[in-house]
């Protein structure tokens, strides 16, 4: 990277190696890490270094069987999908008449097996990871990279990916047509895209859901922005880019065959990764993402006819836990007391990072309920007590101040975890951890001061 600044003819090819140079993922047509780092160390890659196997560092999001690393610091979630081999009867293939311009419910998209699937839309594997930088140009920013590889390369590829929101969505049907589960929900985001036989991406272009309506009978809003798409000859300002490998590369460390090479080893062009800044395309409120799926299909017109599919989980915003533990659990009038919260995320390997709030509120002459904790019954000027939490990975614990009571009785402590930032969590008004679509606050551990 110093010498992409020192010497600008080199700027170019050394800061689109990522979407909007993040710095995060590693964009640049293969699956392995060339910079030989950890898989908790940025940037990101699929798999392992230079695609051996058996080299000690250099661990990508997945192992040989595709179960996911730890992940690195702003890592969200994780998933690799086997759909091949290809000699094999698919099971997730779309029926005719399945379009992107239909609802999924409803018989809208319907899946059959197939097996004889056209060679070079027919996927093998696909995978899909989420991170929020915690440093470089797209701090704080929601990336979602995703890819896939194809059985063979004999004509450019016409494919498309969408981000959507119910977590229900999938198919598989061992005979006959069968309905999709789930439904779209607006701000469902899809990305149709092209690349060539050589390898080159011609063409990008992303649209969001908003419902099938006289207005927009496709329900798809063009959303797509200017500028080149391939991440080679991208804008360091782009938020979407993508690669396509322009030579043979490994698919270690998993197994993968496609139709003319040697084991484990993708021709030209049978390879795609994309990387998408959600926040820089959306804004600060981007969806909460819970399935990826690849299709491909027969152009990259919106009503082109679905082939192959592929798809899985993948979880953008995270939910949380607290727990707190107050000590000691009783002292003397005169001794204090300090309240210890403990945030957990969900998908595990989220990122904590915000602060905590602790409020004390009392005397009570009984233990106290929820009900008792209001306005009149906060005890001030220690309440609020707010504290750091994180960055790091879940879960992560804060301490409160140290609180000394000046009248004796039973006292209720709250902890609120409030993250930094209006992105990436569940609650879409506070952005805050939830509990029964309210703010998330475990209060109620009780604790009596005695004189």
């Amino acid at each position: 990277m110093t010498l992409a600044i020192a010497v600008p003819f080199f700027t170019r090819a050394f800061a689109l190696t990522d979407v909007g140079n993040a710095g995060a993922f590693e964009l640049d047509g293969n699956i392995y890490h060339n910079s030989g780092a950890t898989s908790t160390t940025l940037p990101e890659d699929w798999g392992g270094c230079t695609g051996n196997v058996s080299c000690a560092t250099g661990r990508g999001l997945f192992d040989a069987n595709g179960n996911t690393n730890p992940l690195p610091l702003g890592g969200l979630d994780a998933h690799w999908v086997n759909d091949g081999p290809h000699a094999t009867t698919d099971l997730t293939t779309f029926t005719t008449g399945s379009k992107d311009t239909l609802d999924i419910a409803n018989a809208g998209w319907q899946c059959a097996p197939s097996g004889n699937l056209t060679p070079k839309d027919d996927i093998l594997h696909s995978y899909s990871f989420a991170i929020i930088p915690q440093s470089g140009p797209r701090t704080g920013d929601l990336l979602v990279y995703a890819g896939f590889e194809r059985f063979a390369n004999n004509g450019a590829a016409d494919l498309g990916l969408w981000l959507l929101q119910d977590s229900t969505v999938g198919c598989s049907s061992t005979k006959g047509a069968v309905s999709f589960t789930g439904a779209h929900v607006v701000g469902d985001i899809l990305v149709v895209g092209e690349f060539s036989t050589g390898g080159s991406v011609t063409t990008l272009k992303e649209y969001q859901w908003v419902g099938i309506s006289k207005a927009v009978p496709s329900g798809l809003m063009n959303i797509t922005a200017t500028g080149a798409v391939d991440c080679t000859i991208a804008s360091a300002t782009a938020n979407i880019c993508a690669r396509s490998n322009t030579g043979s590369i490994s698919t270690l460390p998993w197994s993968t065959q496609d139709k003319t090479s040697a084991a484990n080893t993708l021709a030209t062009a049978e390879f795609f990764e994309v990387g998408i800044d959600l926040t820089g395309l959306l804004g600060s409120n981007p969806p909460c993402i819970n399935r990826f799926l690849f299709d491909t299909r027969t152009s990259f017109s919106l009503d082109a006819t679905l082939k192959d599919y592929a798809e899985g989980a993948l979880t953008t915003c995270a939910t949380a836990s607290i727990s707190t533990n107050v000590s000691p659990s009783t002292i003397a009038l005169g001794g204090s007391a300090i309240d210890t919260a403990t945030v957990t995320l969900n998908p595990s390997g989220s990122t904590v990072n915000g602060n905590v709030t602790f409020n004390v509120y009392g005397p009570f002459s009984s233990p106290p309920t929820s009900a008792s904790c209001t306005l009149n019954t906060l005890v001030t000027p220690f309440s609020p007590n707010t504290v750091a939490i994180g960055p790091g990975v879940s879960p992560q614990s804060a301490t409160s101040g140290t609180f000394t009571p000046s009248d004796p009785g039973y006292y209720a402590w709250t902890a609120t975890y409030n993250p930094v930032g209006p992105r990436n969590w569940r609650d879409s008004t506070r952005r805050r951890s939830t509990h029964n679509d309210k703010r998330f606050t475990l209060a109620h551990n009780r604790r009596r001061f005695r004189d």
